[in-house]
């Protein structure tokens, strides 16, 4: 039988471990590394068009980009490696999911 003192710190030990893992709470700075996922979106009745960016990582899921227009490049393509780093917040895009707001982004040599 495990003592109720030994069953709490393993609990806490469990809960401060999958709280560390990722460093993908909002607000704190994470950086990843990927390959960079570029989508166009255009609108020819209004005659705009919009770039989606999302980083793609074998290990998990696609992981949306908000990146500042001064960080944009018009020489980025999908399938680019890169490495970003910024902090998680909101998607302005989709209500039910989080994106990475890039506060800084490296390419990187194949």
């Amino acid at each position: 039988m495990i003592s109720p003192v030994k069953w709490l710190v393993g609990v806490v030990l469990l809960v401060s471990v999958i709280g560390c893992q990722a460093g993908d709470e909002d607000g704190e700075t994470t950086r990843l590394q990927g390959r960079l996922q570029v989508v166009v979106s255009d609108d020819f009745e209004s005659g705009q068009s919009q770039r989606y960016y999302s980083l793609v990582r074998e290990q998990d899921p696609r992981v949306a980009l908000t990146i500042p227009e001064r960080l944009r490049s018009g020489e980025w393509t999908s399938g680019t490696r890169v490495r970003v780093e910024g902090t998680f917040v909101e998607d302005e895009d989709a209500s039910d999911e989080r994106a990475l707001r890039v506060d800084a982004i490296e390419v990187l040599d194949e």
